[in-house]
């Protein structure tokens, strides 16, 4: 499991990055930099490893049902995104970015 050290350093290093190129490049960098303090936020907890694995599979599962479930509630439904509608619904977005995060920990 990564550590709160490692984490550190990583933004530390993609800041000093992020000073020397252009603003337009440094915008991936940037949300790369979130992404790690969100991350350095979630293992200041201490999580036990099988708790971050049942968490995994919690979340691969309820992803997995939104999408199965999406052929159901769109029968007699008409229009233009309604993939797009139904995740947002199911907060589909927010839980593909809580599976990242705990995959990247793990």
């Amino acid at each position: 499991m990564i550590t709160v050290k490692e984490i550190d350093t990583k933004i530390k290093e993609l800041t000093e990055e992020c000073k020397r190129i252009p603003d337009s490049h440094a915008k991936p960098k940037k949300r790369r930099i979130a992404f790690l303090r969100n991350v350095r936020l979630y293992i200041e907890t201490n999580p036990r490893p099988e708790f971050i694995q049942s968490e995994i599979e919690r979340l691969k599962t309820t992803i997995s049902i939104i999408d199965d479930r999406f052929y159901e509630w769109i029968d007699g439904k008409s229009g233009s995104n309604l993939k797009n509608q139904w995740r947002s619904l199911n907060n589909y977005q927010h839980l593909k970015k809580q599976l990242r995060t705990l995959k990247f920990i793990a």
